[in-house]
């Protein structure tokens, strides 16, 4: 029997800008632009690779992840 594992995705502000780092049950972090867990996490990511840019406005950025 394997042991319960969580994965979180972690988000703030800092000097540098926004943030976002998800972090496996292991442990490790990874940073990240854009992030998805989940049952369709790999339609959720090729979703956000054609959605999100590096001079997207907040109000885009807000409808692309909901």
């Amino acid at each position: 029997m394997r042991p319960f594992g969580v994965s979180l995705v972690v988000a703030g502000y800092d000097d540098k800008g926004p943030q976002l780092y998800q972090v496996d049950p292991s442990g490790s972090y990874f940073s990240w632009k854009a992030s998805a867990m989940g049952k369709n996490v790999s339609n959720a990511k090729t979703f956000l690779e054609k959605r999100c840019t590096e001079d997207m406005e907040l109000d885009d950025a807000i409808l692309a992840s909901v």
